[in-house]
């Protein structure tokens, strides 16, 4: 008779993968569903930037959530190290820009920073130590806001990552299964990861998109992630190995997956 698993985790998303994958390292039995394949490419995970800023998301953010990003920072390393593939990672921190008539975002940001200065460090740049940090700004930007830590990780080569992870730790895994309220897997403790997959079931579930371009740059040349404080279009840019570059700007109530306008 097959033992009753201790965990049934639904969705395959970054969280439901990670989920599964930790719990089976600590000895749990574990049996994951998603309704997408293993690649992920239906998840949150799959579009986004991949960023672990938690200092720079606080201006904006919860200072809870901010403080369980800065948790994570020590974690994600670690869990890195576990997985039988690498995967891109880079911890040298974000640069905070403005320009010049943009000089009041700056201003709140610094002063919400400043307000959690036990939490966080934040250096301020002036003249050419902006482009000391950052060569390929050249002087365009007179002033900055450094966050060293925060860090970044490739967040499709994570994805493809703990799936493998997951197969050589025998997570019994259904790939391409829907879950429903009426089929809720038979295991001691059910956890839904499925986001706005659950739509059917939690009509009030609401999605927030964010829009990106990834770039091929290999003549641009940059070390830390990069973010415009601007009240209307707050630009970043991350860079990735091999000269690739991922930039958003966008924020947009809704979960449909068209082109970004």
């Amino acid at each position: 008779m097959t033992r009753r698993p201790d965990i049934a985790v639904i969705g395959g998303g970054l969280l439901g993968r990670c989920l599964a994958w930790r719990a089976s390292r600590a000895g749990a039995r574990v049996v994951l569903y998603d309704a997408a394949s293993s690649k992920g490419e239906d998840s949150a995970a799959w579009v986004a930037a991949g960023m672990i800023a938690p200092t720079t998301e606080a201006i904006d953010a919860d200072p809870q959530i901010a403080s369980m990003g800065r948790h994570s920072l020590s974690l994600w390393p670690q869990w890195l190290a576990e997985l039988p593939v690498p995967v891109f990672y880079r911890d040298d921190g974000t640069l905070l820009l403005w320009h010049r008539e943009n000089s009041g975002e700056a201003t709140r940001a610094q002063r919400i920073l400043a307000s959690r200065q036990s939490e966080a460090t934040v250096m301020r740049l002036e003249g050419v130590q902006v482009g000391e940090f950052e060569p390929g700004l050249g002087t365009r930007f007179p002033r900055a806001l450094y966050i060293p830590g925060e860090s970044q990780l490739d967040n499709r080569a994570i994805l493809e990552a703990v799936a493998s992870a997951l197969e050589q730790s025998s997570v019994e895994c259904h790939w391409q299964t829907s879950v429903s309220d009426g089929t809720v897997p038979d295991a001691e403790v059910v956890v839904d990861c499925r986001g706005t997959g659950a739509k059917r079931d939690w009509p009030k579930l609401r999605g927030v998109r964010g829009e990106i371009v990834r770039l091929d740059a290999p003549e641009i040349e940059l070390h830390h992630m990069l973010r415009l404080l601007h009240p209307r279009y707050p630009v970043y840019i991350v860079p990735r190995a091999d000269g690739k570059l991922v930039v958003g700007a966008t924020c947009v109530e809704g979960e449909e997956g068209s082109p970004a306008a």
